[in-house]
């Protein structure tokens, strides 16, 4: 009997052991992450991707540096991510090219449940690819939440992973993206997150992806935390003040190559005075990260220098002169001719499906539409497609509020040569402006060299 009373009561403390343990398990699957974000840490990501399709493939390295250089007042952190990524193609087992790595840098304030701050720096640069938004709360982590993107109108759908309680270390999610490119390229992209709970933190990503337009494949990847590093507080304060001249050099440079590309008389001196102030600014950092990210900068520039001045020029060879008359049909069959367009302000929008930049301008476009409905403003879209089905798909997908034309060579008549091109033309039918590629910014651009042609009548 006594045995047994032992044996008892050494059972019933072990059982009482047990479901705490158990209990502390089942309360730490059931907490909240959220990234455990310090200054002076530095997360180092490598990932690699490859994308097979039929007879070749494309595989990507990429790597993804963090930098937390402050919290700010309203709870978020500074945050410096730079990412550079190389690209390699291969044929029937050969490689056929290897471009050189791109690299990016770009700034954004972050809260440690993953929502971001408004920032155009970061269109080029995806942050929630390694820092996904977060649950709000315990109701969301059980039914699922949404994170927006950078750009596309982009939404991922979190949910929680069936296999979540498999892993005792991570805090395990997936992610389904939903944006402009899924349904203009029929493509998909599905992720899994792997949430370190010591590190507060996402260690490794697992994604897939799939596209039916062009290259017809599926391609698979990982990312991985390779290093978590803490520096001290005199290191993070000089990356702080360094980062912060060197993004004020940055854009000065873009604003200088901007004026450059639009003016042929002086796009030259422009391009010297755009290499001078990268220059000087890299004389007063110190951290060889920062004084590297300028030196590329500078080697890119020297590559488009030639383009930008081969742009200033065909920009004065339409500006200011009288508009190239054309006539074409839109899709419908329509008869359009720019002649009838006389007495409005006319916006051309040069673009064709493969062209993944001209469809993430189409929704600012489309605001521009509503923004002057009620003025004397036409915008109509040049579509340059050799299959007008393909044509047709984007107007129905994207649901276009404004007509179509088939713009087969009017490109050549107004100098076009990369996409997306507005061309905007006066009430008396002289080209006004010229806008090419995108921006985030594009509706606002516009929407003031409208108001001022506007403004003359």
């Amino acid at each position: 009997m006594t045995m047994s009373r032992w044996t008892l009561r050494g059972g019933l403390a072990a059982m009482a052991l047990l479901c705490v343990h158990a209990g502390s398990q089942a309360n730490e699957s059931d907490s909240i992450p959220r990234y455990d974000l310090k200054p002076g840490q530095e997360f180092n990501y490598h990932g690699t991707s490859e994308f097979k399709f039929e007879n070749g493939s494309h595989s990507t390295k990429t790597d993804y540096q963090v930098w937390v250089i402050r919290k700010n007042d309203d709870g978020s952190y500074r945050i410096v991510v730079r990412s550079s990524q190389k690209f390699s193609q291969s044929s029937s087992g050969r490689q056929t090219s290897e471009g050189p790595a791109r690299v990016d840098m770009a700034y954004r304030d972050i809260f440690p449940d993953g929502r971001l701050a408004p920032n155009t720096s970061f269109f080029q640069v995806d942050p929630t690819v390694i820092l996904p938004r977060l649950p709000q709360d315990a109701a969301q982590a059980k039914t699922g939440w949404d994170g927006e993107g950078v750009m596309d109108n982009a939404r991922t759908e979190y949910t929680l992973a069936k296999d979540s309680d498999l892993d005792a270390k991570s805090w395990v999610f997936e992610g389904v993206n939903h944006s402009l490119m899924n349904k203009i390229y029929d493509s998909s992209s599905r992720s899994k997150f792997f949430f370190d709970r010591k590190r507060g933190a996402i260690r490794r990503i697992e994604n897939i992806n799939t596209q039916g337009y062009g290259f017809n494949g599926k391609g698979t990847g990982t990312t991985e935390l390779v290093s978590l590093e803490q520096h001290d507080a005199d290191w993070t304060k000089t990356f702080a003040q360094e980062s912060d001249r060197y993004f004020a050099a940055n854009q000065a440079s873009k604003d200088l190559l901007m004026k450059a590309s639009k003016d042929a008389e002086h796009a030259a001196a422009l391009l010297s005075e755009t290499e001078s102030t990268l220059k000087a600014a890299r004389e007063k950092l110190t951290l060889p990260i920062l004084q590297e990210q300028i030196d590329q900068q500078l080697e890119s520039q020297k590559g488009m220098a030639s383009y930008t001045i081969e742009e200033a020029k065909n920009r004065a060879a339409v500006l200011g002169h009288a508009a190239a008359d054309w006539e074409t049909k839109d899709l419908e069959g329509k008869s359009h001719a720019l002649k009838d367009y006389r007495g409005k302000v006319v916006i051309l929008d040069f673009w064709y499906r493969g062209c993944g930049w001209c469809i993430r301008a189409m929704p600012q476009i489309m605001q521009l539409v509503d923004d002057f409905k009620d003025q004397p403003v036409a915008v109509l879209g040049m579509n340059t497609d050799q299959k007008e089905e393909d044509a047709k798909f984007v107007v129905d997908t994207m649901k276009l509020n404004y007509p179509t034309l088939k713009g087969e060579g009017v490109p050549e008549k107004y100098h076009v040569r990369g996409f997306p091109t507005l061309i905007i033309i006066d009430q008396d039918g002289n080209v006004a402006d010229v806008h090419v590629g995108y921006s985030p910014t594009l509706r606002d651009e516009v929407s003031k060299s409208l108001k001022e042609l506007l403004a003359k009548k």
